[in-house]
């Protein structure tokens, strides 16, 4: 992986997945508080089932790692689509749990969330930059090209 493009967007990935170590949510009932890491949510925890949109989100931060490793506008492609993907996929899960919580236990989104969905939207809008900018004769996978 010579091109620093692709270890930024590797990079982003990596970051996205390890947010999921952070605390995603709160859910407070009267006195009772608890708190779910993003991957509490994935593997299920503290008698809670794995979280579908959870898990889905994860995993796209895997791929996108993967993806940053293929060269070529595919390359970026795939990872743009993995960005996009994963951060749509935790939009989802907050609406998701905020109607599941709503009426019964206060929920609140915690910053490992917040930082989980920034970064990806970051991966998705700098990779489809890349394939963007290819199209207008600047390859980043081609140190030093420039359109004519």
């Amino acid at each position: 992986m010579k091109n620093p493009f692709r270890v930024v967007s590797c990079g982003l990935f990596i970051l996205a997945g390890l947010s999921f170590l952070l605390p995603f949510v709160r859910a407070s009932l009267l006195w009772q508080s608890s708190q779910l890491s993003g991957i509490q949510l994935v593997v299920g925890a503290k008698n809670s089932a794995p979280e579908v949109l959870a898990i889905l989100a994860f995993l796209i931060s895997l791929t996108g790692i993967g993806f940053a490793f293929v060269n070529g506008k595919i390359g970026g492609i795939l990872s743009g689509l993995s960005g996009t993907t994963g951060f749509i996929l935790l939009l989802l899960l907050q609406l998701r749990l905020n109607s599941e919580a709503q009426g019964h236990v206060d929920l609140d989104i915690l910053a490992g969330f917040w930082i989980a969905v920034v970064i990806l939207l970051i991966a998705a809008v700098f990779n489809i930059y890349l394939v963007v900018s290819k199209k207008k004769g600047v390859d980043p996978d081609v140190e030093g090209s420039r359109a004519s």
